[in-house]
């Protein structure tokens, strides 16, 4: 799995002790795993003893099986699209059937041209990964960033999540209503500002004139 070397240099009966980071391979067998420690493994050292070299890990090391989502950003316009990839780990050697759903069903489609919130995707035999679409919705609304969760689910995998956040592709809009289109100098008239997206926080509004010595807001 992994080589390491060492140029330190050993005094009769000394030892050392090195820790090493080792990466399980993706296509490593899942469940238990107990890991082998070869020392000189490539008899370079001269030594009485060669039967001590070899240690067997104590307790196993489980590897679980993990689907993994991966998208190429956090954040999609609407109208706008992007490739996700759904990654296995484990043995290739058989193909696997991934389901995609999301639960925003009105956000995003994993379709380019229906609106599907579920999508079957297949990991080939010899393959870690597959793609998949995901188009985000335009709802013609201005309703708000839209936090979406995205799952991935598969026979003896746990659930995988990612998240993604939807974008309006609608700006917002003031709308400004005056009781009247005329008025008497001297009088006052009513306005009423209206915003299309309501939110729990104040808004400030700049209320102009454009003749000032006529009309004073």
């Amino acid at each position: 799995m992994k080589t390491f070397s060492t140029t330190n240099t050993f005094a009769s009966g000394a030892f050392l002790v090195r820790t090493q980071i080792v990466t399980v391979p993706v296509n490593s067998a899942l469940g238990n795993t107990r890991f082998v420690v070869v020392v000189d493994s490539g008899n370079t050292v001269v030594e009485s003893n060669e039967t001590n070299n070899l240690v067997l890990a104590t307790n196993a090391t489980v590897i679980p099986a993990l689907l993994t989502l991966q998208l190429p950003g956090t954040q999609l316009l609407e109208g706008t699209t992007m490739t996700g990839i759904v990654f296995r780990n484990g043995s290739t050697s058989q193909p696997l059937t991934v389901t995609i759903t999301n639960d925003r069903v009105t956000e995003i489609s994993f379709s380019l041209s229906a609106t599907t919130s579920v999508a079957t995707v297949t990991i080939p035999a010899g393959s870690s990964s597959a793609q998949f679409s995901v188009r985000a919705l335009n709802d013609g609304m201005v309703d708000g960033s839209q936090l979406v969760n995205i799952f991935a689910s598969a026979p003896t995998f746990p659930t995988a999540l990612a998240q993604l956040i939807v974008l309006d592709a609608q700006v917002p809009n003031l709308r400004l209503t005056v009781a009247t289109n005329s008025v008497t100098e001297g009088l006052t008239v009513a306005a009423t500002v209206r915003r299309d997206y309501v939110t729990a926080n104040p808004l400030t509004v700049l209320l102009q004139s454009s003749t000032a010595n006529r009309l004073l807001v």
